[in-house]
């Protein structure tokens, strides 16, 4: 893994916990279903080598 694919690793895994902040506080479902279909688009790219970093 590059180092600025290490760097977006980090990037994505910090987000999943501000994304989960954010649905809290986010009350405009439109919005929500656009940050989570974002969201996701990265995470599922991303998770499988957030998970070898052990940062899951």
């Amino acid at each position: 893994m590059t180092e600025s694919g290490k760097k977006i690793c980090q990037n994505v895994c910090g987000i999943r916990e501000k994304i989960i902040l954010l649905q809290a506080v986010i009350k405009n479902e439109k919005t929500m279903n656009m940050l989570n279909a974002y969201f996701y688009g990265f995470y599922f790219y991303f998770a499988a080598d957030c998970e070898a970093e052990g940062r899951m």
